[in-house]
C-alpha cells in the first residue's frame, strides 16, 4: 500500500480512537476495501430508511438483485436461466460500479 494513504489511514485510525487491523492480498493497480465495525447508542445512526428529500444516499450496482435472488428461490418469482444467474451473482460478488 502507498505510504500516504497508510500514514493517512493511520491518523484517521489514532483521530478516532479505534485500530487498524488486518490486510488483504490483491492483484491489480489499486484496491482498497474498508469495512467499519462499532456500536451506536440507539437512534444516532444514519440509515437509509430515514433519507429525505435532498439527502444523498449512494447506491453501487443494481438495487433489488439480491431480492429478487431470494424472491425466486421462494417462488414468488420465476426467473429465466440467464436471469437467475444475474441475480443471483449480486448474492456472491461486490458490484462492479
Amino acid at each position: 500500500m502507498d505510504r500516504g494513504v497508510r500514514q493517512g489511514l493511520f491518523r484517521l485510525a489514532r483521530r478516532f480512537g479505534t485500530e487498524l487491523v488486518g490486510g488483504d492480498t490483491t492483484r491489480g493497480p489499486l484496491a482498497i476495501s474498508i469495512t467499519v465495525i462499532g456500536e451506536l447508542p440507539q437512534g444516532l445512526a444514519l440509515r437509509r430508511d430515514a433519507a429525505r428529500a435532498g439527502d444523498d444516499v449512494w447506491l453501487s450496482g443494481a438495487t433489488g438483485e439480491a431480492a429478487l435472488a431470494l424472491a425466486h428461490l421462494k417462488g414468488r418469482v420465476k426467473l429465466a436461466a440467464g436471469r437467475v444467474r444475474s441475480a443471483f451473482a449480486a448474492c456472491t460478488r461486490p458490484s462492479r460500479a
